[in-house]
């Protein structure tokens, strides 16, 4: 795995992603995870709207401009002396979030002062691979492995609402680790390549004159002679 730092995709064309206007990447699949924008809300005043379209809120979650608009989420872009490119997109801040603006509007129908919201960050997980998950909580405490699984595994568990989801949710899981079974939910029909070129521009016509072994379908989808 080779990583680059600092590099954005410009453009994909001919089976190449491009990086610059000369250097390219060679490649027939092209997953794009750049990250998530807000959708379009109309009647926002423009400085409320900042990158990637998420709106900014001060620690009320009031909307810039408009004093009894509120956004929360994914959404909101909440600058603080700890974030200062905002608040991560993540659900436990949406969740506290919701929390703290309920209790925010019940305050001021009461005519009191709403409190500002403060984030408290229980720590962030991933899976790598089979058996394999980082874990990095707060107070600088961090461990992976097989370990970090568990861990990934047993706090999703719990957080799902209701007890037949976390049976459900537990049997799924079990099924799907000791079968192997991926369980993607795709549907996938065979189709042809006749228009796409590889990295060096040839379409799958050239390739099967070329190298008669060539098959432009996928082997994942090839039909069954």
């Amino acid at each position: 795995m080779k990583v680059l730092l600092n590099t954005s995709i410009k453009h994909y064309e001919h089976c190449r992603a491009y990086f610059s206007d000369t250097e390219y990447i060679p490649t027939e699949n092209l997953v794009w995870a750049a990250g998530v924008n807000g959708a379009e809300v109309p009647g926002l005043p423009a400085e409320a709207v900042t990158r990637n379209k998420r709106v900014t809120v001060n620690r009320w979650n009031q909307v810039e401009g408009l004093p009894n608009v509120f956004a929360i989420g994914d959404l909101a872009n909440m600058v603080t002396e700890d974030m200062p490119r905002g608040l991560p997109m993540l659900a436990p801040v949406a969740q506290q979030q919701a929390d703290q603006l309920a209790e925010n509007l019940q305050r001021l129908l009461r005519g009191e002062a709403p409190k500002n919201f403060v984030y408290k960050n229980k720590g962030a997980m991933a899976i790598v691979s089979r058996n394999k998950a980082v874990v990095d909580l707060p107070k600088n405490v961090h461990f992976n492995g097989f370990f970090g699984w568990l861990t990934w595994l047993f706090v999703h568990l719990m957080t799902l609402v209701g007890f037949r989801n976390k049976v459900v949710a537990f049997v799924d899981w079990a099924f799907s680790y000791f079968s192997s079974d991926q369980a993607l939910r795709l549907i996938i029909r065979p189709f042809s390549r006749k228009d796409v070129k590889d990295d060096k521009g040839k379409k799958s016509a050239e390739h099967r004159t070329a190298t008669p072994e060539y098959n432009p379908t996928p082997p994942a989808i090839q039909t069954p002679a």
